[in-house]
C-alpha cells in the first residue's frame, strides 16, 4: 500500500522495528523504537505515537494497530485528517489471549467495541480488508483487500517438483501445526516449516511432536521464499478454529498459487466466497483429518498442472493488487479535498 501510494505522494512510515531510519523505494522509514513487551507496546502507542505524529508535516494519518485508536482521537481533535485500517476482529482476538486474565476479556471487548466504534465515526475513512469486516462499521468505509502484487507472480512454473508439502508463516499450534505434522506422518511425505515459532510453547510442542519427514528451515527473506515453494507440490495452510482467522482475508494462500503450487486449507465459508474460480484451492475439515486420502489423491492426479495454470490466470485478473489500487487512490483523494 506504501509504494503504491509513494508514486502519489510523500510517503512516511513509521514502525516498531528498532532498526535505524531509512528512505526505502521513496518511503520515509521512521523507527519509534522496539517494544519490549505487550504493555510496553500498548504505552508507546497511546502516549509517544501522537506526539511524534503531530511534530510531523504530514497531512493525512493512515494508522492501522487497534492500540492506536486513541492517537486517531487525538488527531482529529487537532483537525488532523485520518484514516484508519482494519484486518481483523480485534474484539476476537481480544476474546483469545491467553495472557489476558479471563474475566477481564469481556470487559476489555465490550470497552474496544465501544472505543473502535466511537473512533471509526470520527475518522475521515475506515478501510475494511474484508466484506465481514465492512458489515460490521457503521461510519463512511471502504473494502481495499490486500492482495498479493503480480510481480510476485512466478513468470514460469516449475513442473519438477519434488512430493514435499510446505508451510510459510508463524508456526504455532493455532496456526495448524498439530495438523500439519499428521499430515506429514501419515503420508511419509516431506514437510518444510519455513518461519519462526510463535512462542517457546510452540517450539516445545514441534520438538516433542516432530517426525522424521518434517525439516525447520526457519526465518528466510521474503525474496527468497518463493524459491523454496516453487520446487513443493502442495502448500498448506491448516487454521483451527480461529473465527477471526478464518473470517480474514489470508494473503499466504493466494502467495502459494503466485508460487506455482497447489493449496489445502481450513474450510472457510469466506475463503471460499471469496476465492470463487482458483481451483488449486483445495479445502479440508480439520476435524475429519483421517479421511484425507481421496484429498491429497485427486491432487496429484492428470489436471494438477492444468488447474493450476487456470488458477494463475484468473489470479492475474481478478487477485492481484493493482485492482485495488485505483479504489486507493480514489478514496484517499476524497479525503485529502474533503469530499
Amino acid at each position: 500500500m506504501c509504494r503504491s501510494l509513494s508514486n502519489h505522494y510523500s510517503v512516511s512510515l513509521y514502525v516498531l522495528d528498532g532498526r535505524c531510519n531509512e528512505t526505502k523505494e521513496n518511503i520515509d522509514i521512521f523507527s519509534i523504537g522496539k517494544s519490549k513487551s505487550k504493555i510496553h507496546r500498548i504505552i508507546l502507542s497511546i502516549f509517544y505515537v501522537p506526539f511524534l505524529l503531530i511534530c510531523s508535516s504530514n497531512k493525512v494519518f493512515h494508522l492501522h494497530d487497534p492500540e492506536l485508536l486513541f492517537c486517531a482521537l487525538f488527531l482529529k481533535l487537532l483537525n488532523k485528517k485520518v484514516i484508519f485500517d482494519v484486518h481483523e476482529d480485534y474484539s476476537i482476538d481480544i476474546s483469545n489471549k491467553d495472557w489476558i486474565y479471563k474475566p477481564l476479556r469481556s470487559i476489555i471487548v465490550y470497552f474496544y467495541k465501544f472505543i473502535s466504534s466511537f473512533t471509526y465515526t470520527h475518522t475521515d475513512l475506515v478501510i475494511a480488508a474484508t466484506d465481514g469486516i465492512a458489515l460490521s462499521i457503521n461510519s463512511r468505509h471502504c473494502i481495499i483487500k490486500n492482495y498479493p502484487r503480480s510481480e510476485r507472480i512466478l513468470k514460469s512454473i516449475n513442473l519438477n517438483k519434488e512430493y514435499t508439502f510446505c508451510y510459510v508463516g508463524s508456526i504455532s499450534v493455532l496456526l495448524g501445526l498439530s495438523s500439519l505434522l499428521y499430515i506429514s506422518s501419515k503420508f511419509k511425505c516431506r514437510l518444510l516449516l519455513i518461519g519462526d515459532f510463535a512462542s517457546d510453547n510452540d517450539e516445545k510442542y514441534f520438538k516433542k511432536n516432530a517426525n522424521q519427514y518434517v525439516q525447520h528451515i526457519g526465518y528466510v527473506e521474503p525474496k527468497l521464499i518463493s524459491e523454496y515453494l516453487s520446487k513443493c507440490y502442495i502448500g498448506l495452510h491448516l487454521v483451527n478454529k480461529d473465527q477471526n482467522l478464518l473470517d480474514g482475508l489470508p494473503l499466504k494462500i493466494l502467495e502459494y498459487i503466485c508460487s506455482g503450487i497447489h493449496v489445502i486449507c481450513s474450510d472457510s465459508k469466506t475463503w471460499r466466497s471469496n476465492f470463487v474460480g482458483l481451483d488449486c484451492i483445495h479445502y479440508m475439515n480439520l476435524d475429519k483429518l483421517n479421511n484425507c486420502n481421496e484429498l491429497i489423491k485427486s491432487i496429484t492426479n492428470n489436471s494438477y498442472q492444468t488447474e493450476l495454470i487456470n488458477s494463475i490466470n484468473l489470479l492475474k485478473k481478478k487477485y492481484v493488487w493493482e485492482t485495488q489500487v485505483e479504489l486507493l487512490l480514489l478514496n484517499y483523494n476524497k479525503v485529502i479535498n474533503g469530499n
